[in-house]
């Protein structure tokens, strides 16, 4: 039971570090084409009624998202380890 609950551990903590890059990586992509879908269109006139999405929020909450998922990643392996050093040190 411990070998499984230590390679499921092990599982979700590189899955959590996977997924924040991920998210990482598709946050700069997404960004960088709408800028530059965006950025081609002419600025609108004062009384103009024009959308144009928060691109700059949605970067900073998918390098947050993506930041977070890797820093849990991380403080999994580091409890893991304690874990794992305290069980097998309770064994000798």
């Amino acid at each position: 039971m411990r070998y499984l609950s230590n390679l499921t551990l092990a599982a979700l903590q590189w899955l959590l570090v996977l997924w924040g890059i991920f998210t990482l990586l598709v946050t700069l992509n997404t960004f960088y084409f709408e800028y530059q879908s965006f950025s081609a269109v002419p600025e609108v006139a004062f009384s103009g009624d024009w959308y144009r999405p928060p691109l700059y929020h949605r970067l900073v909450v998918g390098i947050a998202t993506g930041l977070c998922a890797i820093g849990l990643g991380g403080v999994m392996f580091y409890l893991r380890r304690l874990y794992l050093n305290r069980t097998s040190s309770d064994a000798v």
